[in-house]
């Protein structure tokens, strides 16, 4: 965990949705009216403009969803990994008192046995 370079980054400023494009609907009327006008080709031309921006928005849209869900998961990760790391040091703790508490005893009983070895002799 130490090593990972995103363990302790902070977690991704929020990003917000694209602005929606504007969306006409063009009918075949409209298609007539722009032919007998001459404009059928500035027509197409605003027709392919809009669906290339309407399908960027939806690109741009679920890139963004892709990072959240992405970012979301590396975070329960790094929650797993700090409980693991608290689970560890809580164990360590127990284990440090027990031989802190084994040592004592040793301590006491080497004591009791010289001042029982320092009695007998005196």
């Amino acid at each position: 965990m130490l090593v990972d370079p995103e363990f302790h980054e902070p977690p991704l400023p929020w990003e917000p949705m694209p602005i929606r494009p504007i969306r006409i609907r063009y009918t075949m009327a409209m298609r007539i009216e722009a032919s007998r006008n001459g404009a059928l080709e500035q027509q197409i031309r605003k027709e392919v403009a809009q669906l290339a921006a309407q399908g960027a928005y939806e690109s741009e849209v679920r890139r963004i969803k892709q990072d959240l869900a992405a970012a979301r998961y590396r975070a329960q990760e790094r929650k797993r990994q700090w409980d693991q790391l608290a689970r560890f040091e809580r164990y360590e703790r127990r284990a440090v008192s027990r031989r802190n508490t084994a040592i004592r005893a040793f301590d006491e009983a080497l004591a009791a046995a010289q001042k029982a070895r320092d009695h007998n002799i005196g």
